[in-house]
């Protein structure tokens, strides 16, 4: 283990003297000023350099610690959590959405890009996905557009059905902990080639179970254009490695943007996860760090934490690479968030 500073030979001028630092990998480094990095520059275990440490003399210093008595109160308000946006503990963890990569963005604006992790629904001679620019957000403009081919399906009296459903699905973050008995609100924007009957479904991560669905429907007159649909979930099963899956049995061609999933009780229904939030508030803590140290001002400055950015609806959230520690952050747990 690392040992702490220590002065070096004594009999040089006392006011200056040569420090040594024992590394935790067997080597030391002595300290020096001299400039002279050869020993450095040819990646030996142990190098030599020195630098003048102006202290003056070293007096004698007498310390006295009273472990019996208090002198003085530290504040309450001096103790608190420090919050930083790693390993997903934001994105993923504290923020109660259950989809990851929401507005397709995560993969650029050039085009084609991945919807990693958005994962095909249906056989696939039967679908065709790709990205486009073509979203009604300014600034995120990706959106996913699926065409549903239905080579295998029957013509019937509404048209050529995919009986089993065909489009995407999401698993969340190293699944979604779909919970019996819960309800969950999701929201999508869609628009489409023409009317057709949406379903979104809480499944096993293959499919093969169904635990809640629900269906809505799409008009001829609104299907052009961009709408927002807000519907609820009810979980009849549980399921910690669960997904969220988007279909339709119709031949159409549709759009997709910003599909959120949540459960409806969140942190004093501001979006955190609950059981998280709950957790740091029962530590009373007198303040709150966030959004984190070196997340804060990333990489490089094309993706440091920008709080403007991270206020508003949450749809126009622009989010940004983390570069730090190397995923995307959609911002929806922004400077409100914490605020609430």
């Amino acid at each position: 283990m690392a040992q702490p500073w220590r002065a070096q030979d004594q009999r040089q001028d006392p006011a200056v003297q040569k420090i040594r630092y024992h590394h935790a990998h067997d080597f030391e480094t002595e300290v020096k000023g001299n400039g002279d990095d050869d020993d450095a520059a040819s990646g030996a275990s142990d190098f030599h350099s020195e630098m003048p440490w102006h202290i003056g003399g070293l007096p004698t210093v007498n310390l006295t610690i009273k472990a019996g008595s208090k002198e003085w109160q530290v504040p309450d308000t001096l103790f608190g959590v420090f919050f930083e946006e790693i390993n997903h503990a934001g994105t993923g963890g504290m923020d109660a959405e259950l989809v990851q990569n929401r507005g397709f963005e995560a993969g650029g604006h050039r085009m084609p890009t991945t919807i990693d992790p958005w994962y095909p629904v249906g056989q696939f001679e039967d679908i065709a996905v790709q990205t486009d620019l073509s979203s009604c957000f300014k600034e995120n403009p990706v959106a996913v557009k699926i065409d549903v081919l239905c080579g295998r399906a029957s013509s019937s009296g509404e048209g050529i059905l995919c009986p089993y459903g065909v489009g995407i699905s999401n698993p969340g973050f190293w699944g979604m902990n779909v919970v019996e008995g819960n309800i969950y609100k999701a929201v999508l924007w869609v628009r489409a080639s023409g009317s057709l009957v949406m379903t979104l479904s809480l499944t096993s991560f293959d499919g093969s179970v169904n635990y809640g669905y629900t269906n809505f429907s799409i008009g001829e007159e609104s299907a052009s254009s961009w709408h927002k649909y807000e519907v609820e979930l009810e979980a009849l099963g549980s399921d910690p490695n669960g997904r969220l899956a988007v279909t339709t049995q119709h031949k159409r061609t549709f759009w997709l943007d910003q599909v959120s999933l949540k459960p409806s009780e969140t942190f004093k229904g501001h979006g955190l996860r609950k059981e998280l939030a709950e957790m740091v508030a029962a530590l009373k803590p007198g303040f709150i760090r966030f959004p984190g140290g070196c997340y804060v001002e990333g990489n490089r400055l094309a993706n440091a934490f920008r709080w403007k950015s991270s206020v508003g609806p949450w749809e126009e959230r622009p989010g940004h690479y983390n570069g730090v520690w190397g995923y995307w952050s959609d911002d929806g747990l922004g400077l409100y968030e914490y605020l609430q």
